[in-house]
């Protein structure tokens, strides 16, 4: 079966919106397949019965080794299908 035949997998996710002391923001670079520069906040996909904050945690100490983290109220919320 082509990938173009599979329904989408649902994968439910979580960003963190990382700012310090002087205001700046946490971003990872990556280079896509067309090679170009993208940027993105910390964090990824929600383990089973996770919920988003403890996801939020885990993925801040995981990718950043960042422990001791204030969070705030849920920014916003998306739906996007990846290729």
């Amino acid at each position: 079966m082509e990938d173009a035949d599979r329904p989408p997998v649902l994968r439910p996710a979580v960003r963190v919106v990382v700012i310090d002391d002087a205001d700046r923001v946490l971003l990872f670079a990556s280079i896509g397949d067309d090679g170009r520069r993208f940027w993105y906040p910390p964090g990824g996909g929600t383990e089973p019965g996770e919920r988003a904050d403890d996801t939020a945690r885990r993925e801040l100490r995981e990718e950043t080794g960042l422990t001791n983290v204030l969070l705030d109220a849920e920014l916003w919320r998306r739906r996007a299908v990846v290729s």
